[in-house]
């Protein structure tokens, strides 16, 4: 196929039984459309030779064993090990009073062996989780930030996380790119507050706001969402969901000034056993 062959390790340690840390390592190391000649500055991608780099065993070993960053002569080679990225997590939660505090990271880094081996140029994803806040034993709160802006001289035009010049079709699946809601030179948040009514039964709100560079799309881009999620039952085999949710956003490129637009759905589903 002509899409990137991706391949994925994960390893995960839980020295405690509240602490867990975790690493992944993931190669594109094979398909359609490596370039095999380092592009100039003014020459198009599109116009620079390829080389379809084989699908073999040996291939599939080097980019499994290959630990540091190749040069341009290999890299624009079909001896190019591969495009390498790598994720470090971890999640802790407090061993008192009945896990009440979860704080968790996830962490994304291109050509670095660990992210945590140089933070300034991973991407970095940061959260905390309240299982019940102080007097009110049925609401939770949740928030995180997000960021693949990262302080690098190479993070210009979004060529850094989740790019690779050498595979042009980069870190994505079918067209899709891989990687975290806030996709590529952005950064943002999310916070949840989940009131449970019943097991069955809760009403959730949710704001998130995400902006984009203004050197990856011409005048940056800022969105803020905000919106209510319902879940009820009101009779023991009928259950209601319920979502409504106001948009503000601002992207110069395709449109002047602030713009808005509120959207909603209703579903029902009709249980025939009464679960």
């Amino acid at each position: 196929p002509k899409n990137p062959w991706i391949q994925m390790e994960k390893i995960s340690f839980k020295p405690t039984p509240d602490f867990e840390i975790g690493f992944m390592r993931s190669v594109i190391w094979g398909g359609h459309g490596q370039y095999c000649a380092v592009p100039t500055g003014n020459e198009p991608y599109a116009s620079v030779p390829t080389c379809n780099v084989p699908i073999t065993i040996h291939t599939f070993l080097r980019s499994f064993f290959s630990l540091t960053a190749p040069q341009p002569p290999v890299k624009y080679s079909a001896a190019n090990p591969g495009a390498r990225f790598s994720t470090f997590d971890f999640t802790w939660r407090t061993p008192w009073n009945k896990h009440l505090v979860t704080l968790y990271l996830d962490s994304f880094a291109h050509d670095n062996v660990f992210p945590i081996s140089n933070l300034g140029r991973s991407g970095l994803r940061p959260g905390v989780y309240i299982a019940r806040l102080p007097g009110l034993p049925r609401l939770d709160f949740r928030a995180e930030g997000v960021t693949t802006n990262v302080h690098d001289p190479e993070s210009v035009d979004g060529r850094l996380l989740m790019w690779e010049s050498a595979d042009v079709q980069g870190y994505t699946n079918k067209g899709y790119i891989l990687g975290d809601w806030i996709g590529r030179e952005g950064t943002g948040g999310q916070a949840w507050l989940t009131y449970h009514l019943r097991p069955d039964q809760q009403i959730q709100l949710q704001y998130r706001r995400a902006k984009v560079a203004d050197d990856f799309v011409p005048g940056g881009t800022t969105q803020n969402d905000l919106s209510a999620d319902f879940v009820l039952r009101p009779l023991r085999n009928l259950e209601l969901k319920a979502n409504v949710q106001g948009e503000f956003w601002k992207a110069p490129l395709i449109a002047q000034g602030q713009q808005r637009n509120v959207v909603g759905s209703v579903q029902l589903t009709y249980f025939l056993d009464g679960r």
